[in-house]
């Protein structure tokens, strides 16, 4: 019997939806990291970290709102080892579902943020040292190879695959990501632009006796200050 559910949602934007369900319920727990830019889409003041639930909720409804674009893998590994994996702990969820999107992928053009394939698989294999029954749900994501690198290198951590013989993400035969072609996107104009990722210049994923190299990234000042406000809340 499932009594509590972990809800992650690492979507670039704020779950306000999933937020309003549960805000006053204490059998789930939701945590999202998201931009939250005065300009950035959900406008208000939902995704702010003053938002911890109400009732017997409270404390159950954490936010980790960046403040700007450019948040990378050493920021949300902070976060997870810093605030998320602790109190996902004491929570104990029976189960974990992930509002999966990749729309923080670096290269993504709505999202504008550097999270690479690696580090999704790295946040994968947290979730899953808390709880084996993990459930990841596909959201957003405005790059179609972001994406399907990212989803590849979940599914292997999902798999417990041992990448002795592989890459994750495998070899990518683009080494250049354009945006959509559409005029716009989510009702923004998109300019028709040509991102490269900083991580293809960096050693891709480790075989899995190493160190992945994100593990090694270090957070943001920025990162720093956001995750010890929403932990001071």
């Amino acid at each position: 019997v499932v009594q509590r559910i972990l809800v992650v949602d690492w979507d670039i934007h704020h779950g306000n939806g999933i937020q309003d369900m549960f805000y006053s319920d204490p059998s789930v727990l939701y945590i999202s990291l998201h931009r939250f830019d005065s300009d950035f889409f959900p406008h208000g003041s939902a995704g702010d970290c003053t938002k911890i639930g109400k009732g017997e909720g409270r404390g159950y409804n954490i936010n980790v709102p960046w403040t700007n674009e450019g948040i990378g893998d050493g920021d949300y590994l902070y976060a997870f080892r810093k605030l998320i994996l602790p109190v996902a702990r004491e929570f104990k969820p029976d189960m974990i579902i992930v509002a999966c999107g990749f729309d923080a992928a670096a290269c993504d053009p709505i999202g504008e943020c550097n999270v690479t394939p690696e580090c999704y698989a790295t946040m994968t294999a947290m979730l899953k040292s808390v709880c084996p029954k993990l459930v990841l749900s596909l959201e957003g994501g405005y790059n179609l190879e972001a994406i399907a690198n990212s989803a590849l290198g979940c599914a292997k951590a999902l798999l417990s695959i041992k990448w002795k013989a592989g890459l994750v993400p495998e070899a990518a035969s683009v080494q250049e990501y354009t945006t959509l072609p559409e005029a716009e996107i989510n009702g923004f104009p998109v300019e028709h632009k040509t991102f490269t990722p900083t991580w293809l210049a960096s050693p891709k994923w480790s075989p899995i006796e190493q160190v992945p190299e994100c593990i090694k990234a270090k957070p943001s000042e920025l990162g720093k200050d956001v995750v010890h406000r929403v932990i001071q809340e």
